[in-house]
């Protein structure tokens, strides 16, 4: 659900753009908001991969944990997979004229470019949530000694 309200959000401030400025996305912006992109999934994979529940003895709550984790890692790699699939797409669209229907401008090059900078928030987010279930975990465990 909320991958369809970005994509949604998306589209609309593309076309907001579109409607208020003459802008036409370049690889060379992509390319450095894809790779920024690449980088924050790289940091969260790494703090998903080497988060470990040593200590927990409780199963209950170590099967909320890797449910938690799990569904985080699942995350990154759908929100991450968009933005690949946008990026590899974007050369196939990049040379599309802006389509005007009434009075909307659909720009589809703007639209890639809106997606998968909008992926990097995201990211965050998700990097934060990792490092805070972390967090938790460290404190839950210490505070039984």
């Amino acid at each position: 659900m909320k991958i369809m309200l970005k994509l949604i959000t998306s589209f609309l401030l593309s076309v907001i753009i579109t409607y208020l400025i003459e802008y036409q996305p370049n690889s060379t912006i992509l390319n450095s908001i894809y790779t920024v992109s690449g980088i924050l999934f790289s940091i969260g994979l790494g703090l998903i991969i080497s988060f470990m529940p040593n200590g927990v003895k409780n199963r209950r709550y170590l099967a909320e944990l890797r449910f938690t984790v799990n569904r985080i890692r699942n995350k990154f790699f759908l929100e991450f997979g968009i933005a690949t699939l946008l990026f590899v797409v974007f050369p196939l669209i990049e040379k599309l004229p802006v389509i005007n229907i009434y009075w909307i401008k659909l720009n589809f090059s703007l639209f890639f470019e809106v997606q998968i900078l909008s992926s990097i928030p995201y990211l965050i987010i998700n990097f934060l949530a990792i490092q805070k279930l972390n967090n938790d975990l460290f404190d839950r465990v210490n505070s039984k000694s």
